[in-house]
């Protein structure tokens, strides 16, 4: 990741994905207007810097739905990601196993897929705290 070239806004950006591994362009803009020693960077500005480095294939965009993506830097690892997601405090969690087989759909449609995203909305324990199983 070099800094040369960049604007103050993508070196913050990439400053701040740097502890926090993967970000939305709000978790961003707050990390990087946290730092007390930070100049302010306004919200457009990381937009603008987010386009510019996944344009030049630094980082990688993932979509969690029509409004909300997150960031990463693009380790050259096939694309692809599995979340669930708060439809009311829209907090993001993880999944660590991929649960969607590729090699069937190759088989059965004749189609080779690239990369995926996989997501399932819900509410999270936090909003809604009855149990699982629990009538």
């Amino acid at each position: 990741m070099q800094s040369k070239g960049k604007t103050r806004a993508q070196r913050a950006v990439v400053t701040a994905l740097t502890q926090l591994r993967n970000a939305t362009p709000m978790e961003l803009f707050d990390a990087i207007n946290s730092v007390s020693s930070a100049r302010h960077i306004g919200l457009t500005s990381v937009y603008r810097a987010l386009n510019s480095l996944v344009e030049s294939g630094e980082l990688r965009r993932e979509r969690l739905n029509d409004t909300t993506a997150r960031y990463g830097f693009n380790d050259g690892q096939e694309a692809h990601s599995h979340h669930l997601v708060c439809v009311r405090c829209n907090d993001t969690k993880v999944v660590s196993e991929c649960p969607f087989d590729t090699t069937e759909l190759t088989l059965k449609e004749n189609f080779t897929p690239l990369y995926h995203n996989f997501q399932i909305f819900g509410l999270c324990c936090s909003c809604e705290p009855r149990q699982v199983g629990v009538s």
